[in-house]
């Protein structure tokens, strides 16, 4: 029988040995997990995008695992995905060097990965991605509800792994979000249907108990969702009620919502299960110490769980050399010149009025598709500056920070007013007076990786094409008044039943964000979505900026948008009132405080 507990650290301490047995009889042997999740392509040293040295990285986990493997203790090495998607050094590898094996592939190699669940950033990079990544890996990809048959529940990649770790065997599941459906094009994901999570687990249970692993992990690209509430069918983020819903699983290492989590579930029994993640861009690493004392024939399991700040740690000499050519190649495209800025372009002040950054991707979408009536896009970025001068290929990432496709959709004027509503519905209070608060700030928040808003900026759209006023005076649902549409020389009126070509990114128009399919929204069934598509272009927008910035070299920034907030005699102070405390208040690190 296996009883599972939580070791005080002191005995933790005494137990490190990889391995020891005392003289009456017991056995103790301890394995050291680690697990990194979103990493987005923070591999290398340096910060190609902004310069300087990067923030944590796998370079720093390298150095890590490294001299605990040195010492002598089994180790456990884990990924739960979202690792092909976000940097340069990985972009090079997916779309422009696709003859060289994928540098990812190169490092959790170099770095004897055990598993890496697949996550739902890697399905966006497509089928050519990875899967030549999966076949250049040294070690399985887990996804047990990914699967090509939702009959046979065949999966796509493998369901779970066995891993052998000393005398020991650990059984790794991984589960990935399906929520993806709703956000990526179709044809990225060809073939593959995505199933529950936790339905999945509770079918694979038997199938995994029947093997009797020594310690059961489940690898899931998931957020740790709410510690007191039951997740919906095909959630997202079902992290504790994974936990509740199936007991056996020692530790549930989770990601994909970029929240730093450390906790457990107690169950009736009085075991537990842990709960590790550890947040976005590759700054923190998860590590648990895992005891396995056995005596009399009885194994009582401890867990020693932990996040380690990777800030606090320097760079493993041996892959730095390792991957020195990578990083050279990756640096000598990253600095080739795209175009010319005549001015500056910056993200902040595009929540309160028409914005040169902003109008920059509007520009670029409506250059791609010359007949749409309306451009939409957001944000993607809080706070991102580009000087005037030469644009590198460098600062698309800035410009740019996803690879989106670009969609031309036919969309009925009264979708499009509602569209924008629940736009700004969702990072706008009602306004009585001008000392009333405008932004819906979140002061939770604050010091996390986005803004303190209401939710993150990407879902902030706004409308290129149209003269719109926002009235903050009015309730949310009723403050949008579009008045024309405005298309080159042309100015006519905009009719709520009239249709129009809308041009916006992938995501958004696979619902995304869900401002074109949520009720409040433009209230369109997302499995209507396909048939309002007109066209669509599958190279990914950062390059569709490039191009644009190339072939109108030198760049003049300029204002094509023509929406504002109304009352002025209320928005104008709540604009400066409220743009100091989202960009002026930064803490040493650069956090938003």
């Amino acid at each position: 029988m296996r009883f599972r507990h939580f070791l005080p650290i002191l005995v933790l301490s005494a137990l490190f040995a990889s391995g020891c047995r005392d003289k009456g009889g017991s056995e103790t042997e301890v394995l050291e997990i680690f697990h990194t999740s979103d990493v987005h392509g923070n591999i290398l040293t340096e910060d190609l995008v902004n310069g300087g040295d990067a923030a944590g990285g796998l370079s720093r986990v390298s150095s890590i695992v490294a001299s605990y493997r040195k010492s002598g203790s089994e180790v456990l090495l884990l990924d739960g995905g979202d690792l092909l998607q976000g940097e340069p050094s990985v972009y090079y590898y997916n779309y422009v060097d696709t003859l060289s094996k994928h540098f990812a592939a190169q490092v959790l190699t170099f770095m004897q990965y055990d598993a890496m669940t697949v996550g739902n950033h890697d399905f966006e990079t497509g089928h050519s991605v990875y899967d030549r990544f999966s076949r250049e890996t040294s070690f399985p990809l887990l996804a047990a509800n990914a699967v090509s048959d939702t009959v046979s529940h065949t999966p796509y990649f493998k369901p779970y792994a066995f891993i052998r770790k000393g005398g020991r065997k650990i059984a790794v599941l991984g589960l990935t979000t399906p929520s993806l459906v709703h956000n990526l094009p179709p044809y990225l994901i060809s073939g593959i249907y995505f199933e529950d999570q936790i339905a999945t687990a509770k079918r694979l249970l038997p199938e995994i108990l029947e093997q009797e692993p020594d310690l059961f992990i489940a690898l899931i690209h998931s957020g740790s969702g709410n510690p007191d509430e039951k997740s919906d069918s095909l959630a997202a983020n079902v992290g504790y009620d994974l936990a509740r819903a199936v007991p056996e699983i020692d530790l549930i290492l989770s990601g994909h919502d970029h929240r730093v989590n450390v906790d457990s579930v107690t169950h009736e029994d009085g075991t537990k299960t842990y709960l590790l993640n550890p947040g976005g861009g590759g700054l923190f690493l998860s590590h648990a110490t895992v005891t396995f004392a056995t005596k009399d024939g009885h194994t009582a399991v401890s867990l020693k769980p932990e996040l380690l700040n990777l800030g606090e740690y320097t760079a493993d000499p041996s892959f730095v050399q390792n991957f020195t050519p990578q990083l050279n190649a990756v640096k000598r495209y990253v600095s080739e010149p795209v175009g010319e800025l005549t001015a500056p372009l910056d993200s902040r002040g595009a929540l309160f009025g028409p914005n040169t950054f902003i109008d920059l991707i509007q520009q670029s979408q409506l250059s791609v598709f010359p007949e749409a009536d309306v451009s939409m896009t957001a944000p993607l970025s809080d706070e991102v500056s580009v000087p005037a001068g030469k644009v590198l290929r460098k600062d698309l990432f800035k410009l740019y920070r996803y690879e989106n496709m670009l969609y031309l959709m036919r969309l009925k004027g009264s979708e499009i007013k509602n569209y924008l509503e629940e736009s700004y519905g969702r990072y706008f209070h009602t306004m009585s007076s001008a000392s009333d608060p405008m932004l819906i700030i979140d002061e939770r928040k604050r010091g996390g990786v986005y803004l303190p808003l209401a939710e993150p900026i990407f879902n902030f759209d706004t409308a290129a094409g149209l003269d719109y006023v926002v009235d903050l005076s009015r309730p949310r649902g009723e403050r949008v008044h579009i008045s024309t549409v405005i298309k080159a020389d042309t100015v006519r009126t905009f009719s709520p039943d009239s249709d129009y070509l809308v041009v916006l990114n992938s995501y958004r128009g696979s619902g995304g964000g869900g401002l074109l399919t949520s009720e409040t929204g433009a209230g369109i069934p997302p499995d209507s979505l396909p048939g309002r598509l007109v066209r669509a272009e599958y190279k990914d927008m950062r390059r569709f900026v490039g191009d644009f910035l190339s072939a109108h070299n030198p760049y003049e920034p300029r204002i094509i948008s023509s929406w504002r907030l109304i009352p002025d005699v209320w928005t104008r102070p709540a604009v400066l009132r409220d743009s100091k405390a989202l960009y002026d208040l930064q803490d040493t690190n650069g956090k938003k405080k």
